[in-house]
């Protein structure tokens, strides 16, 4: 089992993202996702605690998590000692649940004390109408300023979709300039993915 999870974990390591944000210093430190703490679970046929303490001892510190998990799942990171790194949420800014969906991932950092989000917008749908990025742009840039005022940072990644705001370089250029608040998650295995070079993008 120690072969396997090391293999994993590498893996997990080598794409791992971090934070680039020139507007303040912070701690670096070695986070996972707990969605690959599930599959270790999964695939080693354990518990999801043991997998998180096996994890915890290889010296991942942080864990990211999504805004819908479970509470068993988050009261077990906690039990075994993980940091808070990052929460992460998907939000659909085409359609217009979008607040209902910032509300709760709000929520959700101040009640289980995440300082930081990683939202994953939803992907650009198809033959959408003219001006549809725009908005989309737009209520990204709203919802960082809120969450600045209250001392919470926004961050996106370059995501590995041709249909997300957030796919390449170019994506990206645009998405800073209309939302100046927003800090950037540098995944090198999606740039990659792209076409592009994550070291000089």
């Amino acid at each position: 089992m120690r072969t396997k999870l090391f293999l994993l974990l590498l893996l997990a390591a080598l794409f791992q993202p971090f934070v680039a944000d020139a507007r303040k210093a912070r701690t670096p430190k070695m986070s996972i996702f707990a969605d690959h703490i599930r599959s270790i679970a999964q695939q080693e046929n354990i518990s999801f605690q043991q997998a998180a303490k096996a994890v915890k001892e290889m010296g991942y510190e942080g864990v990211d998590v999504w805004t819908t998990s479970s509470q068993e799942e988050l009261k077990a990171l906690d039990e075994v000692g993980f940091e808070h790194a990052s929460a992460i949420a998907y939000i659909d800014y085409n359609g217009e649940n979008y607040v209902e969906e910032e509300k709760h991932t709000i929520r959700f950092m101040r009640e289980k004390g995440f300082p930081r989000v990683l939202v994953v917008p939803a992907l650009m749908r198809e033959n959408a109408p003219e001006g549809t990025l725009e908005k989309v742009l737009e209520r990204l840039d709203a919802f960082s300023r809120r969450a600045a005022k209250e001392g919470l940072d926004v961050m996106v990644e370059d995501f590995d979709d041709p249909h997300s705001p957030c796919y390449n370089t170019e994506a990206l250029d645009l998405l800073f300039k209309s939302a100046p608040h927003l800090t950037h998650t540098f995944d090198t295995g999606n740039y990659l993915f792209n076409g592009e070079d994550g070291s000089t993008s």
